[in-house]
């Protein structure tokens, strides 16, 4: 695992969107978050970034500043796919992108949520954060 630097760090933490791009030439708009170095991504077992991780886990991410979106940062690595904690990690992303709980309409629906965990093994950094 390659350790993400405190510029990429600073932009999953603002909280940026995230641009995800799947080894079957799919990118999607994710909310993002991390556990130390590794990313994480909430979504459901039906959507294609699911499936396209469960057949291909390379995936790559790239996060920019919405004031300055010259500064960057491009993440590449390997995903997993995680059944444990994804509402949890839902309800947190949704406090750092709304400020305010994720609200579930059917809870039945939610039995399909699925965490994407990313093993960054290449980051890039561009622009200044200033």
């Amino acid at each position: 695992m390659t350790a993400l630097p405190e510029a990429a760090r600073a932009l999953v933490d603002a909280p940026e969107f995230a641009v995800l791009a799947t080894g079957e030439r799919h990118q999607c708009v994710m909310w993002v978050g991390r556990d130390g170095d590794e990313l994480f991504m909430v979504t459901k077992d039906f959507r294609r970034q699911a499936r396209d991780v469960a057949a291909d886990p390379r995936v790559s991410v790239v996060l920019y500043a919405r004031d300055k979106p010259q500064h960057y940062a491009r993440i590449e690595g390997v995903a997993r796919l995680e059944s444990e904690g994804a509402t949890a990690l839902m309800d947190r992303l949704a406090l750092a992108y709304t400020g305010a709980p994720h609200v579930v309409a059917d809870p039945a629906q939610e039995t399909s949520r699925v965490v994407l965990r990313i093993t960054p093994d290449k980051v890039a950094v561009y622009g200044s954060p200033r």
